[in-house]
Formats: C-alpha cells, structure tokens, sequence
C-alpha cells in the first residue's frame, strides 16, 4: 500500500466515523427538544432517552460484531443496503399521539422512540467498531491497532454536542435541524461506501487468528470491561439527574456530563494512549467523599461551586475507570465484542439509573452508590500494593457507620435541632477515618458507603420527612419543618426546593396560603386585579403544588388544575399533610396530564384567567413559556383574560423572556418582584417570589397594587417550540 494510499484509506474511515459520530450524538438532544412539548422537563425523560440510545447502540454493536465476523464484500453490501432503508423514515417527527395522561409514561416514550427514530440511529450506531474492523482488514500499517478511530468517533461526538447548544438551537428550528440531519444522513452512506470499496476484499482476521488463542480475552477481562463501562454510565444519568433536578432541564445541562464522558474516551483512546496515574484516582477519591457528604446533607449553595465539584468528580472517574478500559483492550481481532461488551455495560449502567434504581431508593442513592464504585474501581501504585496493612484497618469501614450513627444517636437523644452545619460536624470525622484507607480503594468505598447508609437516617436540612415518593417524575418528600419562631410546617420539597408549606396549627381548619403564595405577596394582588375585571370566573392552573392558590378561590368560582404528577395531586388532597384544596370556596376540578396538550384538547367555556405556577423543581418547563404557548393561552382565555406567571428561578431570569413573547403577541406585561421579604413574614411562613401578570394591549390596563412594575426588558430573540437560547438567561 502506497503512502498517498495509506493517507486516503485513513481519511475516508476517519471522515466516516466522524460524520456517523455527529449524526449519532446530535440527534440525541435534537429529540430530547422534540419530547419536551409533550413530557416537559423532568430528568427522567432524558434519563429514559438515554437509556434507549444505549440499548439501540447494543444492538448497532451486536450487529456490527456479526457482520465483522462475516469480512467479505457481500457482508459489507447487505450492510449498505441496511443503513440506507433508513431513509424510508427521515426527516425525524414525534408526535403525541397515544400519550397516556394518568399513569406512567415510560412506554409510550419508548415505543415513540422506536417508530421516530430507532431505526436511522441503530444503522448510524454501527459505524464505529465495524469500520474500525474494516480497516483492521486492509493491509494499512495501523490495522493491527483501529482503536485510535475511535477517538475520532468520540471526538464528532463531542462537537454534535457542543454545537448543538451553542449553535445548531441558535440558527435552525427543529424542522430545521431534523432536515439537516438527513443530509448529513445521505453524507453518510456515501462515506460508507467508499470505505467498503476501500477495504476490498480484506484479510479474514479470524482465519489468521486460527491456533492463536492464547490472547483471547478471559471471562475475568471481559466481567472487568463490563463493570469499567457499567459505573461511568451510571454516574453519568447520576450528575445529569442532580443538574437537571436543581438548576435547569434543557439540553445544554444533558449534553454537558455527555460531552465529558465522551472527552474522556478520546483522551485514552488516541493514536498515543494515555493511562491516567494512580495519582488521579486518589485525586478522584477525595472529591468523591467530598461530595458524598454534600449529597448526604442537600447541599445545593453556592452552584457555582458544586455544580463544577460535581462535572469535575464525574470527568475524573470516567478518564480513571475508561483509561483503565482502553489499557485493557484485546487484539484487532477482539474489537467488535470488546465494544459490545463495553456498549452492554453502558446499557446496564443506564438500565440501572433509569429503571431499577427508582423502584429500589426512595430518593436519588444511585448516584453516590456510583461514586463509591468508581473509587473502588480504580488502579492502584505499586507503594500502594507493597505497603503493608494493619489488622485494625479492616474494621475501618464498620467504624465509620458506627461513628457516624453514634452521632446521629447523641443528637437525638439530647433534642438537638441539626442544620447543614450540625450535620457537617457529624459526618466530618466518619469521612476523614474513611479517607485515611484511600490506599486500599475496596475499603475506602466500604468506608463511603457506610456514610451512605448512615445518611439514610437523615432526612435533610428541610425538616423531618414524614412521607416520600419517588415516580418517573422525580422524589417527593412532604417535610415537618420547624420555623423562625417555633412554628411547625408541612414543606412539600421536590429536589432540593420548597413547592408549598402549611402551618400545621391551623392548617386544618383555614386555608391559608403560604410560602410564594402569600397575601402580601404578588399572588393576592393577581386576584384582586382579575376580581376587578368582568370575566368570567373560571380559572385556569398549571401546576398544583400544595394547592395554596386555591385558598383564593370564591363561590361561584370554577377552577381547573392541570397537573403532570398523579402524586402531586393525591399529596394535596391529603388532609393529613396538606388539604388545602378541600378548604377553597370555588369549585375544583383536576385535569391529568401535560398543560400543554391538555389545553389543547380542552372544549369547555373560555378561562378569564390562566395561571402558570409549573416547575420541575426549580426549573419552570421551557415549553410552558414558548410563543406557542403563549398563543395557546390566549386561545383559551375570553377577551380581556390574563395570564399570570410564575417565575421564580435561582438560575434562570425569565423576565426577559416572558418580555419577548408579549412584545411579539401584542400584550402589556407588568413584573413584581417580591425577592426582599421582612423577618415577621419569613417566620409566617413566606417566601420570595416574582410574577409577571400580561393582557392584550387592546384592552384597559388592569388595577395592580403597588409594586407592579411594567416590563420593558425582552429577550433578543422569541423563545419557540422550535427554538429556545437558555444558556443567555442563565445567572448563578
């Protein structure tokens, strides 16, 4: 094989694989954003999403493995044929056709999956270790060694991801982007052609591995490949779940611990292959304990911090635990099913997260579970393996728990109301004892998990859990909670965020609406402007929460909640812990289901007023303030209607937002800003809010108390179905 050859079969396999990469890792987030409208933002949709690209991606492996098997040009023809029967179902369409809106949603999401976009992504997912095998046929000097390719793979993935965010969602609507994928599609088949022509005929590795059996991989190896792809892909769903649950559901938060799982195997899997240090994963340990007692007390201030803590801890693990995978890898002839196996492992990894770990924990243990793991999983020096042990150091790891237990005991017993800072105290020393048998990473995880379940016997810093749940929408902890002045409150948490309180002294026999909700915050002043108009009194809800709005319901009154989460509504009826819906004097009725599709379906009279009070822990779902949501309210409100939102974010100021959408449909906008609240307030039980309140402009503007405010600040650009620019409104 000539140079000028040599040079032209590597670009043709390096071109294919990149542009196969692309395609696979940027239609991910492409259909993640075509999901919101009808499942909103919920971690779990991603999470489940993942969960099937990673079991088709085992399918693509498996295939690929096969048809390696099978090296002749009829093989490689039947392939071309199958990744071009693709093209029967592009461009890429979901609709919400047959979604179910009182139960569970998983199948209808992966069935939806299947028909949208199953088939493309399964022959776009073969690529990679069946070209790696096909060149490892050629008589190309590098055959014998294909893994650096897969760098290549990796590294078109990364840019799928990172573009799409920062670029594609920019410049192109979703048509826009599915009609560009299949483009890039049609690119594809031809890139793979031509590196079937190239290959030719092709050595048969098997024939030539005949009587060299000497280096096939053992049960052992192929057990530690699975378990070095298991942990990295649990942890990866792990970090995207806490991101997603307390800062922001949209793609830049999915794709970002994607992108770095990605870096990491194109750092170890490079034409110069790199094994991290054992030094890293000491490095990786520490920071794993760190967070581990961070996740164990609710932690979630300053993000600045952890937010970065957390990316940083899962980035070191996936390069030690994947560094570890590629300096274990086989021979070319073992390629295809050693990327089987490890594409098996991811699956489990994502299986384990999406589908298991919610019927096993009642709130999100996988994930610091995982980080033990992977500390236990890593390589150790040769001082390390020569030093000797002590035989106390054995018990390390039950001294742990005990310490920790025994401090849980003492507090208990001498009534000690424990915060962040109490419990910080407590898991303090067990941590540093654990620490101190980092050399021996099976007992220093042992020592991690010992903390763990200590921490199952604390409730957090946002009060006494006195029921949790976890479904396919996220934990649910309804909390006693003691405040400022001795008061006693349900606190209905979802993540780490506050959705509603009630006084428990009078909870029962008054409705009083507490927390973001309260009389003299922005809330009551929306009522009393929608009173002093002549609309009709049906009312609108999206989001139900504890039900404290319904405190402000009158006689006469008709209300309609629509609601995602069937627990939420059956927590807010419960009378032992909230109730307050039974207490409202208008007439309540709940529709089940996405707000958005609902309303959509809704036949009855018009609202006077609509009200948006949706979150998925903290973050508002993106397709609840679209223009086509905006345009669907207005459908669905009388002349002269309103519409209330609400917009209180740690992290996002949607201010601007909901400005752009009433510059571009005619409306005035006014914003109160409740975010100062006195000492007396706080200790009845409020909390900061903001509010926009908007209204067509062709109508008389409404009566707002003081502190209402026009707003005048607008986005750049419209957010839309098709189009949403997140990362900009981002503050931290």
């Amino acid at each position: 094989m000539t140079r000028s050859h040599q040079i032209a079969t590597v670009a043709v396999f390096t071109a294919a694989i990149f542009v196969s990469s692309v395609l696979l890792f940027g239609v991910q987030p492409m259909v993640g954003k075509l999901l919101l409208p009808f499942l909103g933002g919920t971690p779990a949709v991603w999470n489940l999403c993942m969960v099937f690209f990673q079991a088709v991606l085992l399918l693509g492996y498996g295939y690929a493995h096969l048809v390696a098997r099978r090296g002749t040009p009829v093989a490689r023809a039947i392939h071309l044929v199958v990744i071009a029967s693709a093209l029967a179902v592009l461009p890429i369409v979901v609709t919400a056709d047959g979604l179910p809106t009182d139960h569970d949603p998983s199948l209808w999401l992966l069935t939806t999956l299947v028909v949208a976009v199953g088939l493309p992504f399964f022959a776009v997912s073969t690529t990679s270790p069946l070209l790696q095998s096909w060149l490892a046929q050629t008589e190309h000097p590098r055959a014998n060694d294909p893994y650096f390719l897969y760098a290549a793979s990796n590294t078109g993935s990364v840019i799928a991801l990172l573009a799409y965010p920062l670029l594609v969602e920019r410049i192109a609507d979703v048509p826009g982007q599915a009609a560009g994928w299949r483009i890039g599609y049609i690119v594809f088949i031809v890139l793979v052609a031509a590196a079937a022509l190239v290959t030719g005929r092709g050595r048969d590795l098997h024939t030539e591995a005949a009587g060299a059996s000497d280096d096939a991989p053992t049960w052992r190896s192929r057990v530690h490949w699975l378990a070095l792809a298991f942990v990295p892909s649990s942890l990866m769903l792990g970090v995207t779940t806490y991101i997603t649950t307390d800062v922001a559901s949209f793609p830049l938060i999915w794709v970002i611990p994607l992108a770095l799982y990605l870096v990491s195997f194109i750092i170890v899997f490079g034409r110069t292959s790199w094994r991290p240090p054992p030094m890293m994963g000491r490095v990786m340990s520490l920071v794993a304990l760190a967070l581990t007692v961070a996740l164990i007390i609710s932690a979630n201030h300053p993000a600045w911090l952890l937010v970065p803590m957390h990316l940083g801890m899962f980035t070191l693990a996936a390069i030690v635990l994947h560094g570890e995978l590629a300096a274990r890898r086989p021979p070319a002839r073992y390629l295809t099913e050693f990327f089987l196996i490890m594409s098996l492992g991811g699956v489990l990894g994502g299986t384990f997260n999406a589908l298991i770990a919610p019927y096993l924990f009642d709130r999100i243990w996988e994930y610091p579970l995982m980080i033990m793991a992977a500390c236990a999983l890593r390589r150790t020096s040769v001082a390390e393996d020569e030093r000797g042990d002590r035989r106390f150091s054995r018990f390390v790891p039950l001294a742990v728990g005990g310490l920790a237990l025994a401090a849980f005991g003492l507090a208990e017993a001498l009534d000690i109301e424990l915060n962040q800072l109490g419990v910080l105290a407590i898991f303090g020393p067990p941590a540093v004892l654990a620490y101190s048998q980092v050399e021996k990473p099976h007992r220093f995880a042992l020592g991690g998990v010992a903390l763990i379940i200590a921490g199952f016997f604390f409730s957090g810093v946002l009060g006494e859990t006195r029921y949790e749940s976890r479904n396919f929408f996220g934990v649910l902890r309804v909390t006693e909670m003691e405040g400022l002045d001795g008061r006693r409150f349900n606190v209905l948490v979802h993540g780490n965020t506050i959705h509603g309180r009630v006084d428990l002294a009078r909870y029962k026999d008054e409705c009083i609406p507490l927390a973001y909700f309260h009389k003299s915050g922005p809330a009551s002043g929306i009522f009393r402007a929608f009173r002093h108009e002549e609309l009709p009194r049906r009312v609108g809800l999206i989001g139900l929460g504890v039900g404290a709005l319904a405190c402000y319901g009158e006689p006469n009154e008709q209300w309609t909640y629509f609601e995602l989460d069937p627990e939420v509504v059956r927590l807010a009826a419960e009378t032992e812990f909230f109730g307050l819906t039974a207490h409202s004097k208008a007439e309540i009725t709940h529709v089940m289901g996405d707000a958005r599709i609902q309303l959509q379906r809704h036949t009855g009279p018009k609202f006077g007023m609509i009200l948006i009070d949706a979150f998925s822990s903290d973050a508002i779902p993106v397709h609840l303030i679209t223009q086509e949501a905006m345009q669907l309210y207005l459908e669905r409100i009388e002349d002269g209607g309103i519409v209330a939102i609400h917009i209180s974010n740690r992290y996002l100021d949607l201010a601007p937002v909901i400005g752009a959408l009433a510059h571009a449909e005619g409306l005035n906008a006014y914003l109160a800003d409740d975010s100062e609240i006195t000492y007396d307030q706080a200790v009845e039980g409020k909390e900061p809010s903001r509010w926009v309140v908007l209204r067509r402009k062709n109508q008389p503007a409404l009566t707002l108390p003081r502190g209402w405010v026009p707003l005048e600040d607008r986005a750049p650009t419209v957010w839309t179905d098709a189009f949403s620019d997140v990362l900009s409104m981002m503050h931290f």
